[in-house]
Parts: structure tokens; sequence; C-alpha cells
């Protein structure tokens, strides 16, 4: 479902997260990239036999000269993704509309780990990565 990943990147943008073509870009970072931006691409899913639904699973990464800054731009759309805590519980998204230009429906989304530091890449900016796993409802 790689238009699922232009609906996110066009959600990212929408929500003033980060700009498409600029400091987010989808399965790659092109050359030219800037030192600080983010890459979304598909990490993997499976389609339910049975049921309208999609399993989909996005890796996000995020890199800068700095740990702090990739990481803090990590967690932004980790917590935007996944959910947030709220007077002090957890509350998680679901059943809410992504895209802009047309629309994916997720039942619920979750994610796999923490980000986490993935090393520096070959110009010794920091990296840093997480999966989520998006349940998606196929029209």
């Amino acid at each position: 479902m790689p238009e699922f990943l232009d609906l996110l990147a066009e959600q990212l943008e929408q929500d003033g997260i980060a700009t498409g073509g600029q400091d987010l870009f989808i399965s790659d970072y092109p050359e030219g990239a800037p030192d600080a931006c983010t890459v979304i691409r598909l990490s993997g899913g499976t389609d339910e036999k049975d049921l309208p639904i999609q399993y989909q699973v996005i890796q996000i990464m995020t890199r800068d000269p700095g740990f702090q800054v990739a990481y803090e731009r990590a967690f932004v759309i980790y917590r935007y993704l996944f959910g947030d805590t709220q007077a002090g519980k957890w509350l998680p998204r679901h059943n809410f509309k992504i895209g802009v230009t047309r629309e994916a429906y997720v039942l619920t989304c979750s994610a796999l780990q923490l980000p986490s530091d993935i090393g520096k890449d070959e110009a010794g900016r920091s990296e840093v990565s997480f999966n989520i796993r998006f349940v998606v409802r196929l029209s």
C-alpha cells in the first residue's frame, strides 16, 4: 500500500510536523537532503483475508548532526501517531482518518518500540528509528 505513505506524509505536513520535499521524504533520503530530516518507508504488512483491513508497518527514521535533536524529532512523530499522555493516562490514537487529497481510515495504530538510536550514518549524523503498525480499513 505505497499510497499509504503519501497519505501519511500529507497528514504530517498538514498538521505542521514536517514539510514534504524539504525535511520529510518517502522511502529514502534523496541526494542533497538536509542534515536534519525524516524518512517514512514501508517496513512490512499483510492483508486480512476475511476482513476489509490491512496491517501496514511503517518505519520512521530521523537524522540530525546531534542525537538529541534526532531523538526529539522522532518522538514528536511517535506521540503524534501513537498517542500521548494526558492527566497521567496514556491515550492511544484510534479511529482516525489520514490524508489530504485522498483518505485512509486508521482503525488502530501501535508503536512496535520506542524511538531508538540506530547509530550514525556515513556522514556522521545521528539516526533514530521506530516502527509503527497501522490497522487500516480498506475501501
